[in-house]
Formats: C-alpha cells, sequence, structure tokens
C-alpha cells in the first residue's frame, strides 16, 4: 500500500502544468494583429489557439509549434470579423498546448468602429480627410454626417474595414460642429463623434487694382444672424451695420478709398466675432493716373491726378510724349494717402 501510494505522488509530480499566455496589444478594432505569447509550454508540442472558441487557422506561423528545448513560444493572430452583434467588446482568446493542456484565458477587447479627422478647426470651405476604422469588410454607403447633414463619399471600405474620405466644410457658424459617420451596415450610433471647430474668415474677390476698385467681401463662421458687422480698411472702418445669414455667412460690396501703392489690411468683425479671430485679407494698391479732358488743341490747360503713390512721396514727374513738362505747382509732393 505504501508502494502505491508512493507511485502515485511520483505520477502526479510528471504532470505538466498547464502554461500561461500574453497578448500584444489588449484591444483594438478588428483586423488587429496580436502577438500572443505562451509560456510554460512542453517542449516540441503543438499549440492550437481559439477566438470566442473557435480554432485560429490564420496564425503565424501555422501550426504553433513549441521549439525544441524550450518552453516559450510566440505567434501572431489577426482579429476576425464575426457580425456587428458578436464582433465588438471583450472576446476570449486560449492556447491549447497538446500535451500541456489549456492555459488561462485572456481577453481581447475589440473596439468600436471610429473615425478621425485630418484636423480639428478650419473656416467654412476647409478640406478635411475622415478615416475610418473598423467598419465592416468591403462595406459600401459610407456616408460623413456634418451636424445633421449626410455626405456621400462615394468611397468603400477595404478588407480590413478601414477607409478615408475627403469632405468640405460647408456654410456654417462658428464654433463647434459634430462629424460622425456610417455605412451600408454600421450605423452612427455606435461611433463616438469627432468635433470639428469653425473659425471665422474672410475673403475678397480680388487682390489687387487701383483706388476706387469695387471689391466683394465674403466672410464666413460668423454666428448666426451676428448684427453690427463692420469691415475696416488698414484699421479705419469704411462698411457698417452689415448683418450675417443664419448660417453665418455675409456678402458685401466695397470700394477701395485713396490709398498710398502696397499692400493694405482688410479685417472684419461683428457684435460676437472679434476682429483679432478674424484673419485679414489683403489687398495690393497699385499706383495710377487719370486726367481731367482726353483731347483738345495745343495750350489746353489738363488737370493730371495721381492715386496709389507712396505716402507723401516726392519727385513726381509728369512726362508728355517721354518729355518731361511744366507743371502747376512744379514741385509735386503725394499726399499721405499716396
Amino acid at each position: 500500500i505504501f508502494l502505491a501510494f508512493a507511485l502515485m505522488i511520483y505520477n502526479v509530480g510528471l504532470v505538466q502544468a498547464a502554461g500561461s499566455i500574453s497578448i500584444t496589444p489588449p484591444s483594438g478594432p478588428w483586423g488587429t494583429s496580436v502577438t500572443v505569447s505562451g509560456t510554460g509550454f512542453t517542449a516540441g508540442e503543438t499549440v492550437t489557439v481559439t477566438y470566442d472558441g473557435v480554432p485560429v487557422t490564420n496564425t503565424n506561423p501555422y501550426p504553433i509549434t513549441v521549439p525544441a528545448g524550450a518552453t516559450t513560444w510566440s505567434a501572431t493572430i489577426t482579429i476576425p470579423f464575426l457580425t456587428l452583434v458578436t464582433t465588438y467588446g471583450p472576446r476570449v482568446i486560449v492556447a491549447t498546448g497538446a500535451t500541456s493542456g489549456a492555459a488561462a484565458p485572456q481577453t481581447f477587447t475589440v473596439t468600436s468602429p471610429s473615425i478621425s479627422l485630418s484636423r480639428a478647426t478650419g473656416p467654412s470651405g476647409a478640406n478635411v480627410t475622415v478615416s475610418g476604422v473598423g467598419f465592416g469588410a468591403n462595406e459600401s454607403g459610407i456616408f460623413v454626417i456634418y451636424d445633421s447633414i449626410s455626405v456621400p463619399t462615394g468611397v468603400i471600405a477595404n478588407a480590413v474595414g478601414n477607409w478615408s474620405a475627403t469632405i468640405i466644410i460647408p456654410p456654417s457658424v462658428g464654433g463647434s460642429h459634430t462629424i460622425k459617420a456610417r455605412g451600408i451596415n454600421t450605423q452612427d450610433s455606435i461611433i463616438s463623434p469627432q468635433t470639428f471647430t469653425v473659425t471665422p474668415s474672410i475673403s475678397i474677390s480680388q487682390t489687387r487694382g487701383t483706388a476706387g476698385t469695387a471689391i466683394t467681401v465674403n466672410g464666413s463662421g460668423f454666428a448666426a444672424s451676428e448684427t453690427s458687422i463692420s469691415i475696416t480698411f488698414d484699421g479705419t472702418p469704411i462698411l457698417s451695420g452689415i448683418t450675417a445669414t443664419p448660417d453665418g455667412s455675409l456678402n458685401t460690396m466695397l470700394s477701395i478709398p485713396p490709398s498710398s501703392g502696397g499692400a493694405h489690411s482688410i479685417k472684419a468683425s461683428g457684435s460676437t466675432t472679434l476682429a483679432s479671430s478674424v484673419p485679414e485679407a489683403t489687398f495690393i494698391v497699385n499706383p495710377s493716373m487719370s486726367i481731367s479732358r482726353t483731347s483738345g488743341t495745343a495750350g489746353t490747360s489738363v488737370t493730371v491726378s495721381g492715386t496709389g503713390f507712396g505716402s507723401n512721396e516726392t519727385g513726381i514727374n509728369v512726362t508728355y510724349d517721354g518729355a518731361s513738362i511744366q507743371t502747376t505747382p512744379s514741385t509735386i509732393t503725394a499726399s499721405p494717402t499716396g
């Protein structure tokens, strides 16, 4: 009896304890490559990895064999897409040695589909690339949703559910706006929204010309129906009392005032939008001249007027057929506005 009991203890001592595994990373979208590492296994044995109870046959290497003289091994698996109901959330990974048995399971959390933006701020009209991960394999019917506006993208997710599309930010009031996405199977309700902040901006229909040139000023990103918007030229108000549209846009015309030649600043501000938050537009004034009459006899008196010269510029010379002529006054100096 004593001998049998001793042999029983000896045989129990030969039983190999189950090994253990670790996984890296512990979470990510489906299609993620996960490294599974095992320790405490038996040299030479074959190891089977299961994902939620289903044997994984896309391991690298496949099959998994513990090297001779070793008790450790490592392999990669690709997290599969199951169904919309079962793909996301915690999933169980188990490794079982042919002789050492099953190791304690590890949990991999499959994250819900998500999107990211190439930029988080900008004016209306800005191009923004929206990238999605974790959608269905080759999923079609993908829309980007800006606030409540669905924008068709025409793109199809790739084999691992990734895609990207570029949208143009529509006319919008300044501030935060929500961007989401959906596909033919993926609902926008399971996707965490991203925030895009619209900043105020102005643009001008032309960027250079002479004093007196009529230009159009377009603005966007102001508050909804914002009042008391004014336009300044080099800091001096030249238009006021403008009201933005409900989507924060404005459109108005102005005439370039008498100005010295060179670059000049055009800005806008309103009752809630500060001038400091609106990037300026630059208009370059070119020099020009005009004459009081275009025909007459020799000896006719003609007034020559100039704009866009340098502020208080001196040494101004009037020529007739290339030759300097006498003027009154004999010395011409531009005004402070050129």
